[in-house]
């Protein structure tokens, strides 16, 4: 996964990504969010983020990969 500074380059507006907020405790620190204007927000907190980095989401598994 290829994590970007939020300082280097932003995501495009309304695009589900990956959102790192190294300060979320007790919250997983690694939520779904999207770009609105310059600020994220994450609808599982329901409220605006302090992101930090961001990843595009990875591809879902093909049917049928790594079944048992």
């Amino acid at each position: 996964m290829n994590w970007i500074n939020v300082d280097e380059r932003l995501p495009k507006e309304w695009i589900s990504v990956l959102g790192y907020m190294p300060d979320a405790k007790p919250f997983p620190p690694v939520r779904e969010c999207y770009l609105v204007g310059e600020s994220f927000f994450c609808p599982a907190l329901r409220s605006y983020a302090p992101v930090t980095h961001w990843a595009e989401m990875p591809e879902p598994p093909k049917e049928g990969e790594n079944d048992a």
